[in-house]
């Protein structure tokens, strides 16, 4: 958890950047700080959080298999990949922050089951977890400020769509959060789940 929630904490500021531009435009504590207090503290709780929820909840344990563990080629594949279709799509090509971030998620997603299909259900149960964990957060902040969404958020340039009052894209967003780091541990490390078997 602690591991992965360092990750989030230096792509977070990272990834706000550009969704500042086309995403969202929510009030800071310090608004001219280069890289936000609240910017730092999400990448790492959603990061960290995302990475261990399914385990946690089943008690389930892990062990290591050298074989798992993916070359270092491989892992400089997967990150190459995700950084470009994060941020080159971004940059070079004028694609919206949103498409860049789940684009980036789904194909680090595809990549790692490539090499580790058992890890398929852990990947999309965390998905549904991490999801289910922000929708009654959104809930209780639209209880206080009805308007939230569109005092802070570039609507116009969002679909549209709206789920229990939430944008849609808020909460694709934190289900391939979910799905795609809860694996990164497990993948990088070749580590097999061991569940126990029921009496």
């Amino acid at each position: 958890m602690l591991t992965m929630g360092l990750i989030g904490i230096v792509l977070g500021p990272l990834v706000e950047f550009m969704h500042l531009t086309d995403w969202w435009h929510p009030l800071f504590i310090f608004n001219n700080f280069l890289i936000r207090p609240e910017d730092v503290i999400f990448g790492f709780s959603i990061a960290g959080v995302s990475a261990v929820i399914y385990q946690e909840l089943r008690a389930i344990k892990e062990f290591q298999q050298n074989k798992l563990i993916p070359t270092k080629k491989y892992e400089l594949l997967v990150l190459l990949i995700g950084l470009f279709t994060l941020f080159g799509l971004y940059i070079f090509f004028g694609v919206h922050s949103f498409w860049t971030s789940i684009l980036c998620l789904i194909t680090t997603a595809l990549l790692v089951l490539i090499k580790r299909r058992d890890l398929f259900y852990s990947m999309f149960f965390s998905g549904i977890l991490i999801t289910g964990i922000a929708i009654p957060f959104y809930i209780f902040a639209l209880h206080i400020n009805p308007f939230w969404f569109q005092q802070e958020w570039f609507l116009g340039k969002l679909s549209g769509i709206f789920f229990l009052n939430i944008p849609i894209e808020e909460l694709v967003w934190y289900f391939f959060i979910g799905l795609t780091f809860s694996a990164m541990w497990e993948f990088m490390n070749g580590l097999k789940f061991v569940f126990k078997k029921r009496v």
